[in-house]
């Protein structure tokens, strides 16, 4: 039996007298529901919105990026603010390690159900994140996508859903509750940096193409502007405001855990600049981090996918306890 159903199946009928380790009572926001095997949708049973810019034949080869993972997937559902959230978990195949493992707990990018985690996120989540088996992953679908209640609030109440699953994580046996890192790409960037503001207890984190001035991001890019009237409360009422609470630039001096910042100076989605200029208010700071900028990149950055991925190794392996 994989030691994360022997795991899951103690934290659902016996949360504070599990006989498979020191178990404390996980509190109500933390709560796992349920962990079921990961099952891929089927292509046409994708929203509409996840959709976009994957045709079937892309999605065949996702589907096999599954089958080939080395890794045990899970979906599993916890509470947050009493709201059912989804995830997926990866726990390594091989289980080969003595002690427990590193865990990168991710947060997806996009809105709602667009660009939410899918079978096309495998190879970003497995050898990306999780270093092609080296690492546990996490990945964080929010609020309103998934099938998951509540509304995506774009960085707002949302963000307990990246603060809950950070603790959530901590409790799996197979975890080391000291090496959880963050990590998010895009608006999952800027879920980072505002999870770390709210007192996120992780080693590290990791921002790739992250959106840390949403006052930028809107001159550069305006069909942002419904998205956010979409999912921001009173964003037409507080605008200023409403960005600069989500922008990271306005509040950078709230981020203490070490952080990691990939951006391509191409991007034509998020502006390079954000990165730029989060790297500097850093160094003001002097809160622990790298900027590594690729010449040439886009926002998907699938040419330099081994780079960062080493990247993202070092820097798991330089904040980690041993």
């Amino acid at each position: 039996m994989n030691r994360f159903f022997v795991y899951s199946t103690c934290v659902l009928t016996a949360l504070s007298g599990c006989a498979h380790g020191n178990v404390t009572e996980l509190s109500q926001n933390q709560k796992m529901l349920s962990s079921v095997p990961y099952v891929a949708e089927k292509y046409n049973d994708l929203p509409d919105e996840t959709r976009i810019d994957i045709t079937p034949k892309i999605y065949k080869h996702c589907l096999k990026d599954v089958d080939d993972a080395p890794y045990s997937l899970f979906t599993v559902t916890y509470l947050s603010d009493g709201i059912k959230v989804k995830g997926i978990l990866g726990i390594p195949k091989a289980m080969i390690q003595v002690k427990p493992y590193s865990m990168v707990v991710a947060v997806r990018g996009g809105h709602a159900d667009f660009a939410r985690f899918n079978a096309c996120s495998t190879y970003f989540l497995s050898d990306i994140l999780g270093g092609n088996g080296e690492r546990a992953f996490f990945a964080v679908q929010l609020r309103g996508a998934a099938g998951s209640p509540g509304q995506d609030e774009y960085g707002g109440n949302d963000v307990h859903d990246v603060l809950n699953a950070v603790e959530l994580v901590k409790g799996f046996q197979e975890i080391d509750p000291r090496n959880v890192f963050l990590a998010g790409k895009s608006r999952g960037g800027m879920m980072v940096y505002l999870a770390l503001k709210a007192g996120a207890k992780v080693a590290g984190a990791i921002s790739i193409a992250g959106q840390s001035n949403l006052i930028r991001l809107l001159q550069s890019w305006p069909d942002m502007r419904q998205v956010f009237v979409d999912h921001i409360p009173q964003f037409k009422v507080q605008t200023i405001e409403k960005l600069r609470q989500r922008s990271a630039e306005f509040w950078a001096e709230q981020i203490h855990a070490p952080i990691l910042v990939l951006h391509g100076d191409k991007d034509t989605k998020v502006p390079v600049e954000d990165s730029l200029e989060l790297n500097r208010l850093l160094d003001e700071t002097k809160t622990p981090h790298k900027l590594v900028i690729y010449p040439g990149e886009d926002h998907p950055m699938t040419s330099v996918r081994t780079e960062i991925a080493n990247e993202i190794t070092n820097w798991v392996q330089k904040y980690s306890s041993k």
